[in-house]
Parts: C-alpha cells; sequence; structure tokens
C-alpha cells in the first residue's frame, strides 16, 4: 500500500464565507482509491447550480458532528471499515443529505467489497449535491460496470464526459489535485465508454460457470500463480512465490489419479533469482520462461528458452534475435506451432506501463523485432500475461488499464480479418471479481480455462483456480501433427528440413522428429530436403 498526502481547496462563491483548505489523503488499496478530507470546526456542502450559476448554497454542520465525521476519516485510515462507517452514519442520521458522509460511506463499502452498497452511497450523494464533486460521477460509472449494469455505468460515464466544459469552479472540490484526478480519468474515458458499451452488446462471457479453487495440493498460504498444463492434463507448472522476501521459482504437479499430488520445486533448474510463467510449444519439448538477474539477462528479465523431456528442463539460455531488450521483458505465450512469441514488456515504443509485444521467428530461428499490439489491447496502465490460444485468433491477457471489476483483470480479443485485434473485452465474472485475476491458460482440448486470483475464500495470497470453458470462448479445433523422417533401410534418423506450404522451413531434431499444428480437416502438403537421400 503506498499514500501521499496533497491538498484539496474548498471553493466557496460566498465571499462573507472564509475559505479553507483541507488535507486529502489518498490511499492506493488493492480494491478502490479514498478520499478522505480531513476538516477543522466544520465542513461545508457548496450546492453550485449549472443552469443558474449563482452563488451556492451552504449547509453547516455543527462541531460536534465535524469531530465525529474527522474520527471516521481517521477510523478508515487506519483501516477499521466498521468503525468508520459506524461514525458516518452517525452525521447521515442528524444530516441526511450531508454529501461528504455519504461518499466516505461508500468509500467504507468499496473497501469492503461491498459494491452495491458503495454505488448506493456515491449516487445519493450525488443526487442530493449534484455539483459536490465532477470526479465522483466517473466513480460511479466505475462501480456499476463492477457490478455488471452496464447500462448505469455507461449513464454516468456520459455526464462525466458532458461536464467536461462545465467551469471547475462551478463544483464543490475543484482544487489542483482534484483536476489531476478529473484529468486522468478523461484519460481512461474513452476505453470506459468502449468497454460499457461492448459489454451492453454482447453478454456471452457472463455465462462461465463456477469457478473452482484447485485446493491444498497446488494452493497454499503464499502465491501461486501463472498455471500452466502438459498437453495430456496431468502435470502442471506454476511459479510460486513464498513470502515477500522469496525469489519467484517454478514448481510442478502432477495428477496420476485426478487428483493433484503436493507440488515440489522444478529440480535443477530454479536459482537464487527470479524465474517465472512457463510456456511450451504444443509438442511438449521446447519450453519458454522469464529467467531475471542472471548474468546473460540484458534486462532486468528476459525471456529464455530450454528443452525438456517431462522430467527435467535442461540446455536453458536466453532466445536468439531481438525479443530480449535491456528493459523488462517478461511472461512470454508461445504459438502452437513456436513461430509466433508474445510477451509483456516496458521496452521503449509502448503506450505505458507494461505492454503486450509480438515477434515471429525468421527462417534462421531467430526471433524478429517485435511490434506492439496497440491501442486495443495495450493502455497507459498494465498489461501482462498474454495468452494465445492454439489457432492464433483469439488472445488473453491480464490488465490494470481497462475498465475492469476490480485490481486487475483478465481480458479477451480477437484476430480481426484485417491483421488488428479487436478492441478488448473484460471476462466478467465469476472469472474477474472485486480482487486481483492474473495469468489465464487453456487446456489443449479447449475444455478448461485455469487462472489465478487473490479473492476472498482461497488459502491465502494468489491461488489458481479452474472453470469450464463455454464455447463461446473456444477457439478452432487445431490438430497436431507429429512426424519422423528415418532411412528406409537402417531406420536411423536423418538430419532434414521439412517444407510446408505457408509455413517456415522445419529443421527435424536429433531423432529426425518434426512438428506442425494444423486446422481440423485441413490438407498438408510437405516437401523433405536432405542431402544425399532420394525422397519417396
Amino acid at each position: 500500500m503506498t499514500s501521499h498526502i496533497k491538498q484539496q481547496e474548498i471553493w466557496n462563491s460566498t465571499a462573507e464565507r472564509t475559505l479553507f483548505v483541507a488535507a486529502s489523503l489518498v490511499v492506493h488499496t488493492p480494491k478502490a482509491m479514498s478520499k478522505l478530507l480531513l476538516t477543522t470546526s466544520f465542513l461545508l456542502l457548496l450546492l453550485p447550480l449549472f443552469a443558474q450559476q449563482e452563488p451556492v448554497s451552504i449547509q453547516i454542520i455543527p462541531d460536534e458532528y465535524a469531530q465525529i465525521h474527522h474520527e471516521g476519516e481517521v477510523a478508515l485510515l487506519q483501516m477499521k471499515f466498521r468503525e468508520a462507517l459506524s461514525h458516518f452514519k452517525k452525521v447521515l442520521k442528524k444530516f441526511l443529505i450531508f454529501s461528504p458522509a455519504l461518499r466516505s460511506s461508500g468509500d467504507v463499502y468499496e473497501l469492503m467489497g461491498e459494491l452495491e452498497e458503495a454505488s448506493t452511497y456515491y449516487v445519493k450523494a450525488l443526487e442530493n449535491s449534484p455539483n459536490f464533486s465532477r470526479a465522483l460521477y466517473f466513480e460511479c460509472g466505475k462501480i456499476y460496470y463492477q457490478c455488471g449494469k452496464y447500462t448505469q455505468a455507461l449513464k454516468y460515464f456520459e455526464q462525466f464526459d458532458s461536464l467536461k466544459t462545465v467551469p471547475a469552479t462551478m463544483f464543490a472540490y475543484n482544487g489542483l489535485e482534484e483536476r489531476k484526478v478529473e484529468e486522468s480519468y478523461y484519460a481512461q474515458l474513452e476505453n470506459n465508454l468502449r468497454s460499457c458499451r461492448s459489454a451492453t452488446d454482447s453478454l456471452q462471457f457472463l455465462n462461465i460457470g463456477e469457478v473452482v479453487n484447485l485446493g491444498g495440493g497446488i494452493n497454499t498460504g503464499a502465491n501461486e500463480y501463472f498455471p500452466y498444463l502438459t498437453n495430456d492434463g496431468n502435470t502442471m507448472y506454476f511459479t510460486s512465490k513464498k513470502d515477500e522476501d522469496a525469489d519467484e521459482n517454478l514448481f510442478m504437479a502432477t495428477r496420476p489419479r485426478g487428483d493433484w499430488k503436493s507440488a515440489e520445486p522444478v529440480s535443477d533448474f530454479n536459482t537464487s533469482q527470479n524465474e517465472g510463467m512457463v510456456t511450451m510449444v504444443r509438442d511438449g519439448r521446447r519450453l519458454f520462461f522469464t529467467a531475471c538477474q542472471r548474468t546473460e539477462v540484458l534486462g532486468t528479465c528476459d525471456i529464455w528458452e530450454a528443452v525438456t523431456d517431462g522430467r527435467q528442463i535442461t540446455e536453458a539460455g536466453p532466445v536468439n534475435g531481438y525479443a530480449n531488450s535491456g528493459s523488462w521483458e517478461s511472461q512470454a505465450s508461445i504459438s502452437c506451432d513456436g513461430n509466433t512469441l508474445y510477451f509483456a514488456s516496458n521496452r521503449e515504443g509502448g503506450l505505458g506501463g507494461t505492454d503486450i509485444w509480438v515477434s515471429s521467428a525468421n527462417v534462421d530461428g531467430r526471433w524478429g523485432q517485435p511490434t506492439n499490439l496497440g491501442s486495443n489491447i495495450n493502455t497507459t496502465g498494465d498489461e501482462e500475461a498474454p495468452f494465445i490460444t492454439n489457432d492464433g485468433k483469439v488472445l488473453y491477457f491480464s490488465s490494470t488499464g481497462h475498465l475492469g471489476l476490480g485490481e486487475q483483470d483478465i481480458f479477451v480479443s480477437r484476430l480481426q480479418v484485417n491483421g488488428s485485434w479487436s478492441f478488448a473485452r473484460n471476462l466478467g465474472m465469476p472469472v474477474n471479481s472485486a480482487y486481483r485475476e492474473l495469468g489465464i491458460f487453456l487446456t489443449a482440448d479447449g475444455k478448461s480455462g485455469y487462472f489465478s486470483s487473490n479473492r476472498k475464500g482461497g488459502h491465502g495470497g494468489m491461488d489458481i483456480y479452474k472453470f469450464d470453458l463455454p464455447n463461446q470462448l473456444s477457439s478452432d479445433p487445431i490438430t497436431y501433427v507429429e512426424g519422423y523422417v528415418r532411412d528406409s533401410i537402417t531406420h536411423v534418423p536423418v538430419p532434414c528440413t521439412v517444407m510446408a506450404k505457408h509455413r517456415l522451413p522445419i529443421k527435424t531434431d536429433d531423432e529426425g522428429r518434426f512438428f506442425l499444428c494444423l486446422k481440423a480437416n485441413d490438407t498438408l502438403d510437405v516437401e523433405i530436403r536432405a542431402d544425399d537421400y532420394h525422397i519417396v
């Protein structure tokens, strides 16, 4: 939790009244930002009228109740939510339309995750005092969105938009810091309006069924996140951070008879630095992961690759080419055939925070210059943990910048005919919640999804959850093709190049093996090129 003190000037158009400055503490929490006004001997409720633009009427509350409100603010700062609420409601019992107490009560309910109650108090504050705070219109829109009430959310966002040209002096809260908050809200407004309209047009993502915690074999009181399952669904890799002082390590769990056995650190792989987020080519042999603070790392973290036989991970090293830079690169997702790499980075050229980038493999196997996925995916916030489906047409990722239900939500975007990505859509409840959701993964058979969340009811910290995937979120079916090229007489593997139409050349491995991902019912035409051999 971080906080900072700011000063907020309260405007009063009545000449004989004395202006006062209130200290306002902005507390950033996992669920909300609470604006707390610490006042002196009395509080002023200022009600200017937009249409007439006349001096405002003023409600004065006695010192006794100003002190009660102040005690509520102190309790809220100390995260004593019920105590704070008790103080605010004492004030409201006597002064029903006192907007500072209404808004503070809404703050308490939002921090407690009781969003419906929070919206009730926020709306009452505006209904009783339409000019109390311009920013509160935006905040009402956001909390209605979090409640799944997209029509009401759109209404308040549009009202906030319509007030843009109204002079700041027509609002009770109009100081420099309040205006900075409004500016940040207006920067988010266009995407929020698009999110609301998208949600009202299409609610198909809200039919995801129950999400289930994977239980004590996987989850602990620490943080478990970034799940990845092998094709058969019986082995899971995930990242774990046991406490705030620990480094991130890669863990593995198996379920030989249906139930997950207790996870263990991957042997001979983890170091005293951070390792995290595994992704594999669907052949199960080539693996990508995040490596941090190692000698060969260009920035703070880079994307590395390795080979695996299902038991051990070996031959680890940085990916070749331009995927890594002197910045932070992490959380890769590799395409089905291993030729396209999606990842998160804060490198130059992004839209702000961490963005999702994509790099394609060249003929020589090196990764080309990455491309930013653009404003339909990336925002001034943080976009991370991408997951690309087998067909390469659906991208999932986590974001703090798009309009969400909590601190960080999971979003989905689809590849358009023109090669661009559609505007990101929130997956909605029950996958997303008022808490943090991160790192979605869909199984090879397209039937299940896995993700992490720190929502209530888990084992502690981030836990891994599972849900059944509805048809609306499924990708096109894919066929995995694995072939071997061998000498027709000795049956010895032959090193060669496999040429397939519209694909990069594929070099066979030491076993003469090659791997392809094909659309279901597609036709495969291949040509084998090998020195000193006649191919039949």
